[in-house]
């Protein structure tokens, strides 16, 4: 991409020089470097005039001498742009006079623009408000109808094997008994588009702008392909408006001849006048008197030159004096306007400098926000799911708890029994045992409840006085076995 950028400005620069400089040539001016020789305004505003019709009504220096005048020259032809219908691309007189150092593409696009208006646009009716690529497209379609091996579809492809061009040259100079189109293009495809470009430069003094290798592969850009075809169709109509021309002389002179007087009118013609030069030569006579009058007053009117004379050399030196006052101040002016411009290009800098870093931290800010975004998405879809998490166990601890309760139900219910066995073995009615231990179960349970493994930790504590209720009944059993048997004794 980078190089058909490079060939499309090296196309644009060759084309655009040239047709500059041609334009302007009738004007005794001439364009060889687009960087240089247009830096003063001049040529540009002779340009833009030539092309228009229209003169530019502003006043403008044309000698200017410094820089200011000649961005004020510049600026004017930008301006005249308006009053000739074309949308500046963005050409400042700054990128014209400063081309050396900053290069030409601004230049080249200004350029284009007006190519495609005035050049282009020629392939189109005035009224028509097709795309000048796509009229000049439907002229190449129109001019080499019929023409063996050439399709125009667009400029990427169909100019590719260099037979529109052979078929646009051949139809400008179909007369041309050397040149048989079909024998030509039967010809190996690059010896073909050289022979295209060459017999287009020496028949239609068209130059060549395309790389006939680059051609040949594919590599040309487009617009320096319908840049080129534009500059034949321009050589098409230029024969057009010639051989108009032509056929107009050849119609005035027959008119001419049908005029022309037979020798024997002429003959009559003559001894008429030598009637009427007799009759003029009293005229003259009197003609002379009134001569020796205007003399006089001639030397009259060359005493009033004389003295204006000396008026007008007083004048002069008076206004060469006061140029060089001019030329004097606006120097200091000019120097006063730069360190102005400087200062403004230094503050212009400075302010992008500021805004660029504005524009970075604005940039490390919006990171900084999606990053936290992310964290809080992050931490949100983690609470979530702890919630779920948490919201599963609470219901299993319900229903943990629910069973402990009808677990520690039975349990009372045990120690109830065991309580009563107590009372049997013991001969006792009192309860407070029972009660102590139901207490000292009820504050170990409530101790488990904010337990992480409650559920668990409390059926192994019930277990625990499961196995040791079951042990103390076991042993009060024992315990009331062996009284009654020690009874038993005692009554024998």
């Amino acid at each position: 991409m980078e190089k058909k950028e490079r060939q499309w400005d090296r196309v644009q620069e060759k084309a655009f020089t040239q047709w500059l400089s041609q334009t302007i040539q009738p004007e005794g001016y001439n364009v060889s470097d687009l960087r240089l020789d247009i830096q003063d305004g001049i040529k540009l505003i002779c340009f833009f005039q030539i092309l228009s019709g229209k003169k530019v009504r502003q006043n403008y220096d044309k000698k200017p001498k410094n820089r200011i005048a000649k961005i004020n020259n510049l600026s004017i032809a930008l301006n005249f742009l308006n009053e000739m219908g074309i949308i500046n691309p963005g050409c400042a007189a700054e990128d014209i006079i400063d081309a050396e150092t900053k290069g030409i593409k601004l230049i080249l696009g200004l350029l284009w623009t007006l190519f495609r208006r005035f050049k282009m646009r020629e392939a189109a009716d005035d009224s028509s408000k097709v795309r000048e690529e796509d009229a000049v497209l439907e002229w190449v379609r129109k001019t080499t109808d019929g023409y063996k091996g050439v399709d125009i579809k667009n400029f990427r492809t169909s100019f590719n094997d260099g037979k529109a061009f052979l078929a646009l040259v051949h139809a400008y100079n179909k007369e041309d008994p050397e040149f048989d189109y079909d024998e030509v293009s039967e010809l190996p495809t690059e010896e073909l588009i050289t022979t295209a470009f060459s017999k287009a430069e020496s028949q239609m003094g068209v130059t060549k702008l395309l790389d006939v290798q680059e051609l040949l592969d594919g590599n040309v850009d487009e617009r320096a392909i319908a840049l080129y075809t534009t500059l034949l169709l321009s050589a098409f109509k230029a024969k057009e408006k010639l051989t108009a021309l032509q056929n107009e002389m050849g119609n005035k002179q027959h008119e001419l001849s049908i005029e022309s007087k037979s020798k024997e009118e002429i003959t009559k013609l003559n001894a008429d006048l030598e009637i009427q030069s007799a009759k003029l030569h009293k005229d003259v006579e009197a003609e002379e008197e009134h001569s020796k009058s205007l003399k006089e007053l001639n030397e009259e009117i060359k005493k009033e030159i004389a003295d204006n004379n000396e008026q007008l050399i007083a004048l002069r030196k008076e206004y060469e004096e006061l140029q060089l006052a001019y030329d004097t101040l606006s120097a200091q002016n000019d120097e006063e306007l730069e360190a102005k411009l400087k200062a403004e290009r230094e503050d212009r800098q400075n302010k992008e400098a500021e805004l660029k870093s504005l524009l970075d931290e604005i940039a490390e800010l919006e990171k900084e926000h999606a990053r936290l975004r992310a964290e809080l998405d992050a931490k949100k879809n983690e609470t979530e799911g702890t919630v779920s998490v948490l919201a599963k166990r609470s219901r299993k601890a319900k229903q943990g708890i629910s069973n402990l309760k009808i677990v520690h139900s039975n349990l009372d219910q045990h120690n109830e029994d065991l309580v009563h066995w107590q009372r049997y073995i013991d001969g006792t009615t009192s309860s407070a045992i029972a009660d102590e231990y139901i207490l000292s179960l009820n504050d170990e349970l409530d101790k488990l409840k904010d337990d992480e493994n409650a559920e668990e930790k409390m059926i192994a504590l019930l277990k625990e006085r499961f196995e040791q209720e079951t042990k103390e009944m076991e042993k009060l059993l024992a315990q009331r076995r062996d009284l009654e048997k020690e009874q038993t004794k005692s009554k024998k």
